[in-house]
């Protein structure tokens, strides 16, 4: 199967399985604490527990956006979670990802163990990359990087989502010097422009 086929079906997966155009009168709050009113709600998880989503995901991020000479990848838990270890699986077939090791951020320490923020490998003698599964105001992913940065001086200069809702997530993260790589956004998927309370 061609690599576009497989967009197609990834496309065909994220429109069919994690997109939910909100009826009238339906609201959603987002993470980031924004209420919509109008437009769609976006919850990849569900492409989470399907293999198939999950190895078109990593595909796509290997070969698409994800430079072979990352040395770390990170996932911000939840929604990064599952396609980072999907992503690392994948990773183990091919030699140009040999020297990949994963890690991740969390958002509060953990209260027991060693109250780690920063689980995994992750160091400074390498590139660092961010993965999220849906970007929207960026807020999750900026403060992932910072912690990442402070904690262990991590180079981080790219984030990678399955999603870029276009609602400020791309700018934010210029702020802080780091550029965001999407699989697909919602204009390039047609979806409808959303309404905040």
């Amino acid at each position: 199967m061609s690599y576009t086929n497989r967009e197609s079906d990834l496309r065909s997966g994220l429109l069919e399985h994690a997109i939910r155009i909100l009826k009238p009168g339906e609201t959603c709050t987002l993470a980031s604490g924004i209420v919509l009113t109008a437009g769609y709600y976006a919850d990849l998880k569900p492409l989470a527990t399907m293999p198939w989503q999950l190895k078109l995901i990593a595909e796509a991020v290997l070969f698409g956006p994800l430079d072979a000479s990352t040395r770390y990848l990170g996932g911000v838990p939840t929604g990064g979670l599952v396609p980072l270890g999907a992503i690392g699986v994948e990773a183990a077939n091919y030699s140009q990802f040999s020297r990949l090791r994963l890690f991740y951020v969390r958002s509060e320490q953990k209260g027991h163990g060693t109250n780690h923020y920063v689980e995994g490998w992750l160091a400074d003698d390498g590139p660092a990359v961010m993965l999220e599964d849906v970007v929207s105001t960026g807020g999750t992913l900026v403060d992932a990087i910072l912690m990442a940065r402070s904690k262990r001086q991590a180079d981080i200069r790219t984030a990678i989502c399955i999603l870029d809702r276009e609602m400020g997530g791309r700018e934010a993260l210029a702020k802080i010097g780091v550029e965001l790589r999407p699989l697909f956004t919602a204009s390039g998927l047609n979806l409808p422009k959303c309404v905040f309370a």
